[in-house]
């Protein structure tokens, strides 16, 4: 009888210390700017290195699932610098306060040269008979990104994507156009929000650019995000027309902070292109 007991305390021990390896914590609270105080929305919080991660809502609040694996948790938005915390030193107060960014404004403003040649760059994919779904995910953040050459400076007017229809016609999307030089994902070039809801993106709806007065002289990665959906038990998903070629111009992450990927998450999209292009002058 001994015996029997002394196994099963081995084996309840080994058990909670298998719960323990294994356990999660959740952390809420909310996201404030540090000068005016007022809450930021649609901020991007996640852990470094790893596919766990979400976006604040509207009104800067969060909630985030933590794994015992978690070890660095990053908080970011436009307009403002990043902010990271260990783990194992994150504070008891649940309020994040981000800093305003002051941005260059040489950066951005139109330059006395004239920009009067009017382009498309990118791809546009006609047919309609070959789609690819994309965005069912539990997190908030995923991105879907199509690099575009950029040969000589250039003013972006407009962003397009070959939607071809929409599971979920409220969901909310942010456009992210990051750096992509020598095919590496740098800063996002935006200096604020671009909202989209995912009906507007169908038969390659128009996202304006041109209050942004945003030059560019290299290529960029155009991306969409998901940052919202009214309910989160509801499936969703954008049907991308695309076209098959020898290889794959699709980049993905699949959470906030996440590092971007080649294809799509499953692989299995080795030769697919999505339609993605920019109306630019130059």
């Amino acid at each position: 009888m001994q015996k029997i007991k002394t196994i099963l305390l081995s084996s309840t021990l080994l058990l909670i210390i298998s719960l323990n390896a294994n356990a999660q914590k959740l952390i809420e609270g909310i996201v404030i700017d540090s000068i005016t105080h007022a809450p930021i929305g649609y901020v991007n919080i996640g852990i470094l290195g790893n596919t766990n991660g979400t976006v604040s809502n509207d009104d800067g609040q969060y909630s985030l699932q933590l794994k015992a694996s978690d070890k660095t948790i990053q908080f970011s938005s436009i307009g403002f610098y990043n902010k990271t915390f260990t783990i194992e030193n994150w504070e008891k107060s649940d309020t994040v306060y981000l800093t305003p960014r002051a941005y260059d404004l040489n950066n951005i403003e139109v330059s006395s040269k004239e920009f009067n040649e009017e382009k498309t760059l990118g791809t546009i994919v006609k047919g309609k008979n070959t789609n690819l779904a994309w965005g069912k995910s539990d997190y908030l953040g995923v991105e879907i990104g199509i690099p575009i050459k950029i040969k000589k400076e250039t003013l972006l007017k407009s962003a397009h994507f070959s939607v071809h229809s929409s599971a979920n016609k409220s969901l909310l999307l942010r456009l992210n156009i990051y750096e992509f030089k020598n095919k590496k994902v740098g800063e996002n070039l935006l200096t604020e929000n671009i909202f989209v809801q995912s009906k507007d993106l169908v038969d390659y709806g128009k996202i304006d650019l041109s209050h942004l007065n945003l030059i560019v002289d290299d290529d960029v990665l155009v991306a969409l995000e998901t940052i919202e959906k009214k309910d989160v038990q509801e499936e969703f998903y954008l049907s991308f027309r695309v076209k098959m070629r020898k290889k794959t111009n699709i980049l993905y992450r699949d959470a906030s902070q996440a590092k971007f990927k080649k294809g799509l998450k499953g692989g299995a999209i080795p030769f697919m292109q999505i339609g993605c292009y920019l109306e630019v002058k130059q």
